[in-house]
């Protein structure tokens, strides 16, 4: 997998999903633009995984209100 020239406000992916990982999607970012690595929220009804906890990355838990997932997303473009 590699990510094409454009440019992202954020990610939000889920951890697990049919025929791949929001994992998988989040390495090949911290390979080609670890800058993003910031703006990622994931979600999950799983424990977040440390290694996207410790870059940084926001992490919303199942199930959610919308304003929480905005609140992180919003966060994540800050750059807070």
């Amino acid at each position: 997998m590699a990510l094409r020239t454009r440019e992202f406000d954020a990610i939000i992916s889920d951890i697990r999903m049919p025929g791949g990982t929001g994992l998988a999607v989040w390495e090949v970012v911290v390979a080609e633009r670890p800058r993003l690595t910031r703006r990622f929220v994931f979600i999950s009804a799983f424990a977040p995984p440390g290694e996207v906890i410790a870059a940084g990355a926001r992490y919303v838990v199942k199930p959610f209100d919308l304003a929480v997932l905005w609140r992180e997303v919003e966060a994540a473009l800050g750059g807070e």
